[in-house]
């Protein structure tokens, strides 16, 4: 019997060599983005990834909403109250929020005109504005 379950064991190790062998790793395709692709820096804080599919780069010079194919960039000139965006985060309802360094937080809203982000303070100096992770 122990002589059956040794032969076993061997037929069961050498059939899965041979069927994994065949297998060869491949290596996912990958790109790297910065400003000259339409990034808005290239010093990327955080990334987060929206319901609707975009990812959203946090960086120290505005948001970067990206659909796969081009970026769409937000700064200061579009309401955010400072350049350097520390968090992006999407709420259950589907708001965008974003957490910035001295600014507090900005609600992003797509219809809003020139100014896109409507800023909140959250303290009263730039150390208790800052925010570093936002969550429901």
């Amino acid at each position: 019997m122990l002589l059956l379950w040794r032969a076993a064991s061997i037929v069961v190790t050498v059939m899965t060599f041979a069927l994994v062998a065949p297998l060869n790793a491949e290596r996912l395709a990958t790109r790297r983005y910065n400003t000259a692709d339409g990034l808005s820096g290239d010093y990327v804080i955080g990334i987060a990834r929206d319901s609707r599919g975009f990812l959203w780069f946090s960086t120290r010079d505005g948001v970067s909403r990206f659909d796969g194919v081009r970026f769409v960039n937000y700064g200061m000139s579009r309401g955010l109250p400072t350049s350097t965006i520390n968090t992006v985060f999407e709420t259950r309802d589907g708001r965008i929020w974003v957490g910035t360094n001295g600014g507090g937080v900005a609600l992003f809203d797509p219809h809003g005109g020139t100014a896109l982000f409507t800023a909140f303070p959250v303290g009263d100096t730039l150390t208790s504005s800052r925010v570093d992770v936002l969550f429901q």
